[in-house]
């Protein structure tokens, strides 16, 4: 199974970096739980942002750097990971995610985690709230929060596909999906599959599920 984001991914603005990097500065002086990750929160409220994922290996102007970012470039391939905001039901999507899709939860901090359990401006979201958290989809890591829980998420104009390893195993992951969600396009053959189907889950989030047609020899 492989899960790719197809769309147009909302960019995260300076201030969703400034807290951020702002919390991890603030605990540098010892090992966090987000250290292995590089946790973006926040965004334009669109429901997802992009993460640029990689170990956090060296500081600049007092702050870590991913490694993919950091001066020496060579040493790993750059990731481009899909980041969602579920806006307060996090640990729910976390759950049905780990039922339907046999995610692995690679690491989860809450807001409860940081130095003071508030962000930069004020802000102030709920302590047992998901600040930052990944799990392992196959070979693709998905990575989520709650951002500032306004209880209202939005995955507008973006899309999963998740490529299943044979059509019973895209039928068995379709269901799962739209339990609870809503069905776009029937899960069935096309010209271009054996097997493809369109859902959106019940938080909202567009799923593709597919099997490629075997090449013609």
């Amino acid at each position: 199974m492989d899960v790719d984001p197809l769309g147009r991914l909302a960019t995260f603005g300076l201030l969703s970096v400034q807290r951020v990097w702002q919390v991890v500065s603030n605990s540098s002086r010892r090992r966090q739980p987000w250290q292995g990750h590089a946790p973006f929160v926040g965004g334009d409220g669109a429901g997802c942002d992009v993460s640029i994922s990689g170990r956090l290996v060296r500081r600049d102007h007092g702050y870590p750097m991913p490694e993919s970012i950091a001066h020496d470039k060579g040493r790993r391939p750059m990731h481009i990971n899909p980041y969602l905001f579920f806006e307060g039901r996090c640990d729910e999507a976390i759950d049905f995610y780990r039922q339907a899709l046999d995610a692995e939860v690679l690491m989860r901090l809450r807001y409860g985690d940081g130095p003071d359990g508030s962000c930069p401006g004020g802000t102030k979201p709920p302590a047992d709230k998901v600040m930052h958290a990944c799990i392992q989809l196959g070979s693709t890591q998905l990575m989520m929060s709650d951002g500032m829980c306004s209880g209202q998420p939005r995955f507008k104009g973006v899309a999963l596909s998740l490529t299943a390893t044979s059509d019973a195993d895209a039928r068995r992951r379709f269901d799962a999906l739209a339990e609870g969600g809503q069905v776009q396009m029937p899960l069935g053959r096309s010209f271009f599959a054996s097997s493809f189907g369109m859902l959106e889950d019940r938080f909202g989030v567009s799923w593709m599920v597919v099997v490629p047609s075997a090449p013609a020899s």
